[in-house]
């Protein structure tokens, strides 16, 4: 899946999406990219970037490469590169 930001270019990538109506009891590993929508319960480590949307809760560790955050967090972040926390993330 890849969404297109202005001029038809990508502005990001995801390989996994977890949607609005999905909720995951577990741990989460990807060598991807991940977007979540829904509800987690467990941690989540992926080896590319992770998309956090507006309604989703995550109750648990985050560890990826990136994260734009936009949901509810109940847990630690763990990240080597950028953290973009948008106006409506409750962490």
């Amino acid at each position: 899946m890849i969404l297109k930001g202005k001029n038809n270019q990508s502005s990001e990538k995801v390989d996994t999406l977890i949607g609005t109506d999905t909720a995951l009891e577990g741990n989460i590993e990807s060598q991807g990219s991940l977007r979540v929508d829904g509800k987690v319960k467990g941690d989540i480590k992926v080896a590319g970037d992770l998309f956090v949307g507006e309604n989703a809760l995550i109750n648990g560790n985050i560890y990826a490469n990136n994260v734009v955050f936009s949901g509810t967090l109940e847990g630690n972040i763990h990240i080597p590169g950028v953290l973009k926390l948008k106006s409506t993330a409750k962490i």
